[in-house]
C-alpha cells in the first residue's frame, strides 16, 4: 500500500487475503530460488519449501488465527504464570505452617524439613534446567514444570502423611527451579526488541504478585476446616492453564535457530509480531542477527576449549614421581579426587573470602614471569638462567594460584 494510505482500513476482501500474504511470498520466493540460484539442486530448495509450510501449518500462522500482538501478549501471559507460580509455592507456606503443624503434630525439625524442601530442590532444579533446555528446548521444559507444578499441588492437597507432604514440597520446588531458569530465557528469545525489557520484568511481577496471592489465600482459608488443603492445592489451578496453553504455543526461535531450523523460527517469529509493512523485513533482520550470535558463541566456545589447558598438580613436598606412578590405581583415582576437591574448596576460598583474588594473582605472575622471560635475551648467559630460574618460579605459582592456564 501507498504511505498515504498505509494507516486506512483494509476492505473484508483484503483482511481475509493479508494473513496468507506472507506464507505466498515464502512459497514463491523459495520457488524462485528453484529456477534461479538453486538450479542444479531443485530437491534441496523442494525441501525446504516443504519444511517451510509444514512449520507454519503446524504453528496455525498461515490460518492467521491470534497472531500479532495479541498473541504475543498471551504467550507472556502463559509463561508469566510460571513466575506466579514461583512465588504462591514459596509463599503459601508462611500460613498453611500454622495448619500443618496442628493437624501432623510436626515438631521443630519437621517442620523445617516442610519449609525448606522446596528451597533446596528448586536450587538442584534451576541447575538441571540449563541442560534440559539445551536438549529439549524452552517449551517442553515449560510443559515438564507445568506438569510438575500440578503433581506437587494435588499430592500436597491430598496428602495424609508428614512424608507425602514432604514430598509433594520436593516435587513443587524442583518445578519452580524449572520455571526460574527457563521462564526469563524464553520471554526474551520471543519478545521483540524493543519491549524485551518490560516484558522480562514481568516475570518478577509475576513472582511478586504470587506471594501477595498467596498470603491473600491463605487468610481466606485460615479457619476453614482442612483449609491447608486448599492453599497447596490450588496452586494447580495456574499450572493447568499453562500446561494446556503452552501445548498449542511455538518454541523459542532462537532455540529454533540452533538446531538448524530456520524456516520454523521465521514463522514463530512471525506470528508474535505485529503485521506492518516492515514486518518481514525486521523478522528477517532479527534472523540474521540471532544466527550470526550463535556462530559467534560456537566459535568462541570452541575457542576457549582449545585454549584451556588443564594443570597437573604440583608436588611441593618433593616426594619424586611415586604419587604419579600410583594414579593408575584405585588410590590414584581417590588422590585425584581428593586434591580436586582440595583446589576447589581452597580457590573459593581464596576468591570469596581473602583478600587477594588468585586469578589477578596469577595473572600477575604470569605477567612477571613472562616479562622476565622477554628481558632474557638483552642480557648475559648467567643473569639469563636466573632470570629463567625466577619465571619458572613464577609460573609455578600462578599455575598453582589460579588452577588453569588460558595460553592466548
Amino acid at each position: 500500500r501507498p504511505a498515504s494510505v498505509r494507516k486506512v482500513r483494509p476492505s473484508t476482501t483484503a483482511a481475509l487475503a493479508e494473513p496468507l500474504m506472507p506464507a505466498r511470498r515464502a512459497v514463491s520466493g523459495s520457488l524462485r530460488g528453484i529456477s534461479v540460484s538453486q538450479a542444479g539442486q531443485p530437491e534441496v530448495a523442494a525441501r525446504r519449501v516443504s519444511s517451510l509450510n509444514d512449520g507454519e501449518a503446524l504453528l496455525g500462522f498461515s490460518s492467521g488465527l491470534c497472531s500479532g500482538r495479541c498473541f504475543l501478549y498471551w504467550l507472556i501471559f502463559l509463561s508469566c504464570l510460571g513466575g506466579l507460580l514461583f512465588g504462591y509455592d514459596t509463599g503459601v507456606i508462611s500460613g498453611a505452617s500454622l495448619l500443618l503443624k496442628e493437624r501432623f503434630r510436626l515438631g521443630a525439625v519437621e517442620l523445617e524439613a516442610v519449609v525448606s524442601s522446596t528451597i533446596l530442590f528448586a536450587a538442584l532444579g534451576s541447575l538441571a534446567s540449563g541442560p534440559i533446555n539445551m536438549r529439549l528446548g524452552r517449551r517442553p521444559t515449560i510443559l515438564l514444570g507445568s506438569a510438575t507444578f500440578t503433581l506437587g499441588a494435588l499430592l500436597m492437597a491430598a496428602s495424609a502423611s508428614f512424608g507425602t507432604l514432604v514430598l509433594g514440597r520436593v516435587i513443587v520446588g524442583v518445578a519452580v527451579g524449572l520455571s526460574s531458569g527457563t521462564v526469563p530465557m524464553f520471554i526474551a528469545e520471543v519478545a521483540p526488541t524493543a519491549m524485551r525489557g518490560k516484558l522480562v520484568a514481568l516475570n518478577n511481577v509475576c513472582i511478586v504478585s504470587g506471594q501477595v496471592l498467596a498470603g491473600l489465600v491463605d487468610g481466606s482459608f485460615a479457619l476453614v476446616p482442612a483449609g491447608w488443603r486448599y492453599m497447596l492445592g490450588l496452586a494447580a489451578v495456574p499450572a493447568v492453564v499453562q500446561l494446556v496453553g503452552m501445548a498449542f504455543m511455538p518454541e523459542s526461535p532462537r532455540w529454533l535457530l540452533e538446531q538448524g531450523r530456520r524456516g520454523e523460527a521465521r514463522a514463530a517469529m512471525l506470528r508474535s509480531r505485529e503485521r506492518t509493512p516492515t514486518c518481514e523485513a525486521e523478522v528477517e533482520s532479527e534472523i540474521a542477527e540471532m544466527a550470526a550470535a550463535i556462530t559467534l558463541q560456537r566459535e568462541a566456545e570452541a575457542a576457549l576449549r582449545r585454549a584451556t589447558v588443564p594443570i597437573r598438580p604440583v608436588d611441593e613436598g618433593g616426594g619424586g614421581g611415586g604419587g604419579s606412578s600410583a594414579a593408575g590405581g584405585s588410590g590414584g583415582a581417590a588422590r585425584l579426587l581428593t586434591s580436586s576437591a582440595s583446589a576447589l574448596a581452597s580457590f573459593f576460598w581464596k576468591t570469596f573470602f581473602a583478600r587477594e583474588r588468585p586469578i589477578l594473582t596469577a595473572r600477575a605472575r604470569a605477567d612477571a614471569a613472562a616479562a622476565a622471560i622477554a628481558g632474557t635475551a638483552a642480557t648475559g648467559p648467567e643473569e639469563a638462567t636466573t632470570t629463567a630460574s625466577a619465571a619458572a618460579a613464577g609460573m609455578v605459582a600462578a599455575t598453582r594460584d589460579g588452577g588453569a592456564c588460558i595460553i592466548t
